[in-house]
C-alpha cells in the first residue's frame, strides 16, 4: 500500500495542472509496485478533490489527523 499526500503548488503557479500532472505520474509509478494507492486530501479543498476525482480517486472514508501526547512516558498505564 502507498499513500500520496501533501501535494502542493505554489500559489503563483496554481491552475496550470502541475499538481494534477505530478499526482498522476506518482500514482502511475506506485501502481507498478503496489496493489493499493490511497490519497489524503482535505475534503474542503474542492479544487484538489475535483482534480483527484478526475484521476480516478474516490472517497472511501474520512480520516482525521491530530497530534497527541502520551501522559505516562513509561507506557505502563496504557
Amino acid at each position: 500500500m502507498a499513500v500520496v499526500g501533501n501535494v502542493f503548488t505554489h500559489p503563483a503557479y496554481r491552475g496550470r495542472g502541475f499538481a494534477t500532472a505530478a499526482t498522476s505520474a506518482v500514482t502511475g509509478a506506485l501502481l507498478e509496485f503496489c496493489e493499493y494507492v490511497v490519497l489524503t486530501v482535505d475534503p474542503k479543498n474542492l479544487p484538489a478533490v475535483s482534480a483527484y476525482e478526475r484521476l480516478g480517486y474516490g472517497e472511501v472514508c474520512q480520516l482525521v489527523e491530530a497530534s497527541a501526547q502520551r501522559r505516562d512516558p513509561s507506557g505502563m498505564a496504557a
